[in-house]
């Protein structure tokens, strides 16, 4: 824990974001059910005029898209009613924190900042720790990334196993954490000697649902990370993401998110929920 925790020093350099207010998809209903229900899913949904199309058996959640969009509140009411059916809810919408553009090392202030040199000569972190970055994806083929990335990512905007970047912010997160330095090219990662797991959880505009984010921690968590970056997020508190978060801390993974740095006192989910490492930005001054 300790060797993790001193990457964590070196890891999250959180980009400043717009002020996001709490959206939601307007057709889906989101519903935590009992354990080992998980068969009464298809009646319920056809029984409120939807589809299920994703269940997440590890925190017992899965995600209704229905028919005709204005019926979310009848849904939700009748779901609410079931017996298998813990809570139902609206599925809320994260955005990606906004990120600087500073692709070289003499444009890094925050390497100075945040004392990575000296924390170099103690860890550069290690090839055994992998760091999962749920965002927008990671450029696979990155000339500073490629070497680092492993291969068991996901998206799950697309439902697929090619979490590829078609908006450039998880490329840059991923940077920020692990970029290959000393290599005369590109900017320097801080955790440069750990490996990331790219994991797509926003679209190429740059959000993405509560159900999706859950089901990225829970997938990272799964397949061994030992730190999930967040750089995401908005001032709902969705409960599914919650439990994804509580399921990622109860396996031993550190999860960071950034605070939304909107200047204010307002709370910022995932980052306020309870265990999550919270990072706020700075600036060169």
């Amino acid at each position: 824990m300790k060797r993790y925790l001193s990457v964590l020093t070196l890891l999250i350099v959180a980009a400043s974001s717009a002020w996001s207010v709490e959206q939601f998809v307007s057709n889906e209903a989101i519903v935590k059910f009992r354990p080992n229900t998980s068969l009464q899913l298809q009646a319920a949904a056809v029984a409120v005029n939807g589809t299920v199309t994703r269940v997440n058996n590890q925190i017992n959640w899965a995600t209704i898209r229905l028919n005709v969009a204005n019926t979310r509140t009848t849904a939700i009411t009748r779901l609410r009613q079931m017996s298998f059916v813990v809570t139902a809810t609206k599925n809320g919408i994260y955005t990606s924190t906004d990120n600087p553009n500073d692709p070289l090392i003499g444009q890094q202030w925050q390497i100075n900042r945040i004392n990575c040199p000296q924390s170099w000569d103690f860890t550069h972190g290690n090839s055994n720790i992998v760091i999962a970055i749920c965002d927008t994806g990671v450029q696979l083929d990155h000339p500073d990334l490629q070497s680092k990335i492993l291969p068991n990512g996901y998206d799950f905007v697309n439902n697929d196993a090619d979490p590829y970047d078609d908006n450039g912010h998880g490329t840059h997160v991923a940077g920020l954490a692990a970029a290959t330095t000393n290599n005369a090219t590109g900017g320097a990662g801080t955790g440069y000697d750990c490996k990331i797991l790219p994991i797509k959880v926003l679209s190429g505009g740059g959000s993405g649902s509560w159900d999706g984010v859950a089901a990225g921690i829970t997938w990272a968590t799964d397949q061994g990370a030992h730190v999930i970056n967040l750089s995401l997020g908005s001032t709902g508190a969705g409960q599914v993401v919650q439990d994804a978060v509580d399921y990622a801390l109860a396996n031993n993974v550190i999860v960071v998110a950034g605070a939304g740095n909107n200047g204010n006192t307002v709370k910022f989910y995932p980052a306020a929920y309870p265990g999550v490492l919270a990072v706020a930005s700075s600036d060169p001054d």
